[in-house]
């Protein structure tokens, strides 16, 4: 029978790259401030465990999740495809992720009015 491996944590990279949990923590935030050296040697650790940063355990620490939400009521075309690429793209850039819902035009009216609190 197969073995699920254990999720990497942000400690089990820092024990292996030999630097604090709060420096691995910065070497993931975007304009944080770490040298060049700790963060080589951290995202060296990274690879090696396959560590990567959970996004909905960061925003519970922080109450916000940096989570986007792109509603889109279809994304059929080539011209929307690039502009869904283009805005996950720039998101992730900005330290945020992107969750896209694709739905049709009547749940897409839905989820405006909810947002805006109608």
């Amino acid at each position: 029978m197969q073995q699920l491996k254990a999720v990497v944590s942000a400690q089990d990279v820092a024990d292996r790259a030999g630097v604090s949990r709060s420096a691995v923590s910065r070497t993931f935030t975007p304009g944080a401030s770490v040298s060049d050296a700790t963060r080589q040697r951290v995202m060296r650790a990274a690879e090696e465990l396959g560590y990567h940063v959970n996004h909905l355990a960061r925003g519970l620490v922080r109450n916000r999740s940096g989570i986007v939400c792109l509603i889109a009521s279809e994304v059929d075309t080539p011209y929307r495809a690039s502009l869904v690429r283009w805005m996950t793209q720039y998101l992730q850039e900005a330290g945020k992720v992107a969750m896209l819902i694709n739905t049709g035009p009547i749940r897409c009216a839905r989820f405006r009015r909810a947002a805006a609190g109608d």
